[in-house]
């Protein structure tokens, strides 16, 4: 993996498709898991409160109706996202790219299930003032004869920046992941001057 590149896999072993937001732009995704110890197993039972990063009720209710939200682990019920990196998390690049926007310069799809390249990428970019307005792409644009593999797309955004968008702490970013697949996502990334 080169160093501006980044992968994840978003596993939907649900019966259903489910919208997945990537990205959540300024609205927020944290929420907390409380897991209560057993009394019985254990004289010293602690209640354990886990931090996570994908409640999706404030996409919702900005209008956007997501079934889950991209983190580390499971994000709904039958459905994981994992990183692709070594030591990487899901976390860490959403993290980065709030402080260090990057253009998306190619993002390759591998799927479980060529039905996957029927749904469509939503993005925009929003801020407290407004957005920009959703664009939707279109992922079976990027099939191709030429390709030998039916189950892997590759979006090349051209080589000129302007032409590709922008992950950055404004950016939603969103798709729907049909059932029982497994999606995986590579993206080449530029940094925004």
């Amino acid at each position: 993996m080169f160093p501006n590149q980044f992968s994840f896999t978003i596993s939907n072993g649900s019966a259903n498709a489910i919208v997945v937001a990537i990205l959540a732009g300024t609205l927020s995704t944290l929420g907390f898991t409380v897991k209560q110890a057993d009394a019985a197993e254990d004289d010293y039972a602690v209640t354990k409160i886990e931090e996570h990063q994908h409640n999706k009720d404030a996409l919702v209710a900005y209008g956007i109706n997501v079934g889950a939200v991209l983190d580390d682990g499971t994000i709904a019920t039958s459905v994981t996202a994992s990183s692709g990196h070594p030591t990487n998390t899901i976390r860490n690049m959403k993290d980065y790219i709030k402080s260090f926007p990057q253009y998306i310069r190619r993002l390759s799809i591998q799927a479980s299930n060529s039905a996957a390249f029927s749904e469509a990428l939503v993005y925009k970019r929003q801020t407290p003032l407004g957005d920009t307005g959703a664009k939707t792409i279109a992922l079976s644009k990027f099939l191709s004869t030429m390709q030998p593999n039916e189950k892997k797309i590759i979006a090349d955004f051209g080589t000129h920046p302007q032409d590709s968008l922008i992950l950055g702490a404004e950016t939603i970013l969103y798709t729907k992941i049909p059932a029982n697949t497994d999606v995986t996502y590579m993206i080449d990334m530029q940094p925004v001057q």
